[in-house]
């Protein structure tokens, strides 16, 4: 039996993290030209690290969520007050990326769930640009910034990313 081993590049490894060939620069494991797994491992341990770092609102992905993500109790507590006439804009800052969207917070008022979502283009385009699929955790804090007020924060971890490993 043969078994065909494709060696990752820096940037296979980039885009699988989501994350820049610059942040990948970052990592000490990189620089020294440690194996794939190691790398892996700080990924996975950069999250363990973030959510005890921060008070993080943390979901699993759902198939829905893709499209329009239903937004908790816990997480609406992080939020400015829900409008039920009016879509609220959320800036919110992909820590991985380093890019920001917008969302909007829209409380629903038709349909059997009443509960708010994040369903605007914004919420769309960051599902589009990490490439979001169910299973995969959502991370969301705010930040207290002095000059700029509530900063909004969000990362993504793939689990499933690389299985074999």
């Amino acid at each position: 039996m043969v078994r065909i081993v494709k060696v990752l590049t820096k940037t296979d490894v980039s885009q699988r993290l989501g994350v820049t060939k610059e942040m990948l620069n970052e990592l000490p494991l990189y620089n020294r030209k440690r194996d794939v797994k190691q790398i892996v491992r700080a990924y996975r341990a950069n999250y363990q690290s973030m959510e005890m770092e921060h008070d993080c609102f943390e979901k699993v992905l759902t198939a829905s969520d893709v499209k329009r993500l239903g937004v908790t109790t816990t997480m609406l507590e992080m939020l400015p007050p829900e409008d039920p006439d009016r879509d609220i804009p959320i800036r919110v800052f992909d820590n991985q990326k380093r890019k920001d969207y917008e969302f909007k917070l829209s409380s629903r008022q038709r349909g059997r769930s009443k509960n708010p979502v994040f369903q605007s283009r914004g919420w769309r385009v960051f599902a589009n640009d990490r490439g979001i699929a169910a299973g995969d955790v959502l991370y969301f804090w705010a930040e207290e910034d002095p000059f700029h007020g509530t900063q909004y924060r969000i990362a993504l971890y793939k689990p499933n990313l690389f299985p074999h490993l």
